[in-house]
């Protein structure tokens, strides 16, 4: 019977199906294998055969009657009675049915009744399964629903969601919201579906996205779930679609429908589906995402970013490097990448320290990673800094974290990637204004990820000082300068435009902080320290790209960047040149590289300068000097001919020959380096460069005393020029000795005045220079030459220059070998001699005389002290004999109208010097010259009776003055000195004999009652001035010859001298006397209490002195005494 259904059997055996289904409803089950079950099965499976399916559905009976058995029963099955079980027994039977493809023939409408119904089923949980039977599972497996079918079952759902939406609120409150299970049902199926990466879904999947988006987040409880099945759909849509080559039309994308789901929900699940879709749509469409990427990104940043689990990192990878890429491929200037990706970027970096420190590396680096590290890198270093400033500002305690951060996320890239990173930063630092940015129209031309143009001037310091130290951290950390060791070179030629980039950077800063500095911005001492700070981390930052080059490439960068058009960068090019210059090795295979910097640094020394920007061309041709004087004194000895040569470009007319004293100052420099270094060699071209420092000395001398600091620099390089000269090449200068020593021995050189340490330094070199020329030129040459200079120039200039012109005699003097000094002393002791008598004329004042005489004596000591005794001796006879001969008084030109006040310092001139150079001698030679004493003996002797005054009344005592008895004096002194040292010095006694003693006894006591003021001296201040003199000199040289005597005798002598003035009428006369009485006490000690009892009586008469100072005195004396007694003079005294 099977074989033959036709409709007309159908007609029959339905309504016979039918009945015994109802028959069912009202009695219990059949057995399972009974007649009446095998009946029933028979008939379900002969009616509703697989064959028969395309006439059932078109059937009006019998295609809803299987839809109903389909339906099954309501209920939990423990409540069920036998109709629900009849009805449950059905629906398996039905469900058995479709499992052998009972929906193979139907077609899409029929096969869409069908899996409505299995939904419902499913939805309401009253699939009913026998033991063995089939399950829901298995048919929902087994029915295939094509694609629009599916969209348009969701579509019609949809629709009738979005209808209840429209609803009033008490409408969609009483309404029993059946769709979303229902919904659910239909999309988890559609989902597990063949069709489930339809891209026919995708229009009604937005649609209901749509309604969705729109309703009340807290409607329905499932609604949750069920967006998140749509938003799971139409990822893998999209997925399979890109995978498949299937471009989805873009007008059924709704992105904003989209992002905008991710905003009305607050399902971190939601969330994380969502941002996978917009990545998987962004596959496909990526200007349409790029319109939502702020929206996106800002959500991210607000909520992903700070997920702590495996799945949202996941969805945050694949956002990125699905949504980025569209971004950065986008293009454009950078004004507009800075547009469309600064924002996006500084999403990620505002929320940093909300997001797990643990994931940031690995976030950051597929961020960077995916803009792509050689364009967008700098652009999050720049944004992270400019977050450090901030923390910086505040002192927070992230400031550290942030910038090792930024460090650890720059060493993942490669080193060539880091390098530009670098770069690009330093370029920025330079295109920053120098202060805060006011007017608009300025801020806007500003193109920079920071934002800038809202920097304060602090903020942007700090900002320049956080960006310098990280590159200043990042050039010197190990993990750097591996990578870059290990590109073996390939990096040179990036490391070579960060070289050039931070000189422009440097010379940027220089001409920012003049800038600020002019106009008055550095108020405060922050913002002074800041910028100095800055300069010197750029400095510090230029240095580490230097010591990260190699030789050859840094020689070759440098060459480059002294062609470059900004003055500035070419100067600090030379600078890092003179740096390298000065840390190579000349022994080394290096020399050779880098002094092949040598010819472009001269070539720019020998430039003429740029008037266009005269000051740096200035600074360029200082610098480019400098190097040349750095080279030359590393490797000219070494390499003696290459230097040569640089002697001519030197000496040339825009560097030695240059009117500009700063490159004039240079180029000596130079050449006193040269000279050093090549000595003799340079010879042959003096002529040509001698001239031109003599020039550039005598212009600096002539203007000493409104100098400048250029022009004081400018001298002290000519006289280190002129030293180099004189101590290489002493012996061929007899040509330029006059016009040297008219520079040398001015006095304006060692006058006071602005600018004191460089005038002290120039004083220096200018001592060093005479010091040279008497160690350096042949005394034939020199003092000639020294000589004619005093008779021509000293003896015209004045007392001032005479005395210059003497030292340097003397030092002469001291200088000369042993032969030069055998043949010469003769007629240096004849100047000496001259040069005193010029001191004698009255007409000198009395200062500079003084001046003149005390450096003479300076001088004449030195060559003395260098004469053999053979020598001495008839020169020490001659010295006497012209001390003691009276002379008339040169005339000299710089001499002044008499000065009768100081007619008897002038007189006593020959004999002064003579005891002070003997006294000096005394002072080195000490026992030696003894012996010579006995040829003055007669002098001395002679002098003493002079000052000496043998009257003790003051009427004899006026009588002698009205005699114009001579006042002490500085020979007076000298004479007195010269006692005392002698006496000192003589060991053996053989010149302080009795006889010589008793000789000078008597007249060292008449010295005591010489109480004629000094000239000059307040008669207020003359008994004070005649105690200093008795205690200062008289006493001490009475007291050593006492010493010296060592006779007994001899002490009553003098010691009876000395008391007899006691008795004087003048009061500092009996004070002087007591004065003397103390020195031998102190100088003999108990030795001299032998001469006690003579001199009680005189201490008692001066005990009862009328005057206090003597009465003090005599109670001092009596003190001393008792020091030695060991007891009390007072039962003598009475």
């Amino acid at each position: 019977m099977r074989a033959v259904v036709t409709d007309s059997v159908l007609e029959q055996l339905l309504p016979l199906l039918s009945s015994h289904v109802d028959e069912l409803k009202t009695q219990s089950l059949p057995e399972a294998g009974s007649t009446e079950d095998m009946l029933i099965h028979t008939l379900f499976r002969t009616c509703y055969a697989p064959s028969m399916a395309p006439q059932l559905a078109n059937a009006k009976q019998a295609w809803p009657a299987f839809l109903e058995f389909l339906s099954g029963a309501n209920g939990v099955p423990e409540t069920w009675g036998p109709a629900e079980r009849a009805q449950a027994y059905v629906q398996q039977l039905s469900f058995e049915q479709l499992a052998q493809g009972f929906t193979d023939g139907l077609g899409s409408e029929a096969v869409a009744q069908i899996t409505s119904c299995l939904i419902r089923v499913a939805v309401r949980g009253n699939a009913y399964v026998m033991a063995g039977g089939v399950s829901l599972r298995d048919l929902f497996n087994r029915v295939q629903l094509d694609a629009v079918t599916a969209a348009d079952e969701i579509s019609a759902i949809a629709g009738r969601l979005g209808d209840d939406e429209n609803k009033s609120k008490k409408a969609r409150a009483a309404s029993e919201p059946s769709e979303l299970p229902e919904l659910a049902t239909l999309l988890e199926y559609v989902q597990n579906s063949s069709v489930g990466t339809d891209t026919a879904l995708v229009p009604a999947l937005v649609s209901l996205l749509s309604v969705f988006v729109g309703a009340d987040a807290g409607r329905h409880g499932t609604q949750a779930y069920v967006m998140q099945l749509v938003l799971g759909m139409l990822t893998r849509v999209f997925e399979a679609a890109t995978a498949a080559h299937i471009v989805v039309p873009e007008s059924v994308v709704r992105v904003d429908t989209i992002v905008q789901a991710i905003r009305t929900s607050s399902s971190p699940q939601t969330h994380n589906q969502t941002l996978l879709l917009l990545a998987a749509v962004a596959a496909q469409h990526p200007d349409v995402v790029l319109h939502h990427v702020m929206a996106i990104f800002t959500f991210m940043g607000a909520n992903v970013l700070r997920q702590d689990d495996e799945y949202s990192f996941h969805v945050i990878q694949q956002t990125l490097e699905r949504v980025i890429p569209p971004l950065v491929q986008h293009g454009g200037s950078r004004a507009e990448q800075i547009a469309q990706a600064g924002p996006v970027l500084r999403v990620f970096v505002d929320t940093l320290t909300h997001i797990p420190r643990h994931r940031r590396m690995a976030l950051f680096s597929t961020l960077v990673r995916t803009m792509g590290a050689d364009s967008y890198a700098a652009a999050v270093v720049e944004l992270l800094l400019e977050k450090n400033v901030a923390r910086v500002l505040k002192g927070g305690r992230e400031t550290d974290d942030v910038l090792a951060f930024t460090l650890s996320l720059t060493h993942e890239l490669e080193a060539a990637q880091q390098l530009q990173c670098v770069e690009q930063v330093l370029l920025d630092v330079a295109a920053l204004p120098a202060d805060a940015v006011k007017n608009t129209e300025l801020a806007a031309g500003i193109v920079q990820y920071a934002d800038v143009a809202r920097m304060s001037g602090g903020e942007l310091r700090t900002f320049r000082l956080v960006a310098l130290d990280y590159a200043h951290q990042l050039l010197t950390s190990r993990q750097f300068g591996s990578k870059l060791g290990a590109l073996q070179g390939a990096a040179d030629a990036q490391l070579s435009g960060t070289a050039q980039t931070q000189l422009q950077l440097i010379a940027q800063l220089s001409a920012q902080h003049a800038q600020v500095e002019a106009g008055g911005l550095l108020d405060t001492d922050v913002a002074a320290r800041a910028w100095k700070q800055t300069v010197q981390l750029a400095y510090a930052v230029l240095d580490d790209v230097n010591a990260l080059m190699r030789l050859q490439l840094f020689v070759s960068t440098v060459v480059q960047l002294l062609g470059h058009d900004d003055l500035k960068v070419r100067r600090k090019a030379l600078a890092l040149a003179n740096t390298r210059l000065s840390e190579v090795d000349a022994r080394t295979a290096d020399a050779d590289d880098v002094l092949k910097l040598l010819a472009p640094v001269a070539a720019v020394a020998a430039a003429e300068l740029d008037t266009s920007d005269e000051r740096e061309s200035l600074a360029c041709k200082q610098a480019a000097l400098l190097c040349v004087a750095t080279a030359a004194r590393r490797f000219a000895a070494a390499r003696p001919t290459q230097f040569t040569d640089l002697v001519a470009i030197i000496s040339g007319a825009h560097s030695l020959g240059a009117t500009q004293a700063a490159v004039a100052s240079a180029a000596m420099v130079a050449l006193a380096v040269l000279c050093d270094q090549l000595g003799p060699r340079l010879i042959p071209m003096l002529p040509t460069y001698l001239p031109l420092v003599l020039k550039h000395l005598r212009a600096a001398t002539a203007q000493l005393e409104t100098a400048s600091a250029d022009d004081l620099a400018l001298l002290i390089s000519a006289l280190s020029s002129i030293l180099a000269i004189v101590e290489n090449m002493g012996a061929f200068l007899a040509p330029s000795l006059a016009p040297l020593l008219l520079c040398l021995l001015s006095p304006a050189l060692r006058s006071e005045g602005e600018h004191a340490e460089l005038r002290t330094q120039a004083q220096q070199k200018a001592d060093e220079v005479l010091v040279a020329m008497a160690n350096n030129v042949p005394a034939r040459q020199l003092l000639p030459a020294q000589f004619a200079f005093y008779q021509r120039e000293a003896v015209r200039q004045g007392a001032a220059t005479a005395e210059l012109a003497v030292a340097f005699v003397g030092r002469t003097a001291a200088a000369l070998p042993r032969a030069q000094l055998m043949q010469n002393y003769k007629q240096l002791f004849k100047f000496f001699l001259s040069v005193f008598d010029a001191a004698r004329n009255p007409g000198v004042e009395l200062s500079a005389a003084q001046a003149l005489e005390q450096a003479t004596l300076d001088a004449f000591m030195r060559l003395v002290v260098r004469l053999s005794e053979a020598l001495f001796r008839p020169l020490f006879l001659t010295f006497a004999e012209w001390a003691a001969a009276s002379a008339p008084v040169p005339a000299v030109a710089w001499a002044a109208k008499k000065d009768a006040g100081r007619s008897q310092h002038a007189e006593e001139t020959r004999l002064r010097v003579f005891y002070r150079a003997l006294n000096e001698l005394y002072e080195k030679l000490r026992s030696i010259l003894t012996p010579y004493y006995v040829q003055v003996m007669d002098t001395t002797v002679a002098q003493l009776k002079r000052f000496g005054v043998s009257h003790a009344s003051i009427e004899a005592q006026e009588e002698a003055d009205r005699h114009e008895k001579a006042a002490p004096s500085a020979l007076w002194t000298a004479v007195l000195e010269s006692v005392r040292l002698s006496s000192l010095h003589d060991t053996a006694s053989e010149l302080w004999t009795e006889d010589a003693c008793r000789r000078v006894f008597s007249p060292l006591a008449d010295q005591l009652p010489n109480t004629k003021p000094v000239a000059g001296e307040k008669p207020e201040d003359a008994y004070d001035a005649y105690i200093s003199r008795v205690r200062d000199t008289l006493a001490p040289a009475a007291s050593q010859l006492m010493a010296t005597a060592g006779n007994d005798a001899m002490w009553k002598m003098l010691n009876q001298f000395v008391m007899l003035k006691s008795r004087s009428d003048f009061a500092c006369v009996r004070h002087g006397a007591l004065l003397v009485l103390q020195a031998c006490y102190e100088k003999l000690g108990e030795e001299y209490l032998i001469l006690l009892p003579e001199t009680i009586p005189y201490l008692a008469e001066l005990l009862e002195d009328d005057d206090s100072r003597v009465e003090r005195a005599t109670h001092e004396t009596i003190r001393l005494i008792e020091s030695y007694l060991g007891e009390s003079l007072q039962s003598y005294l009475r």
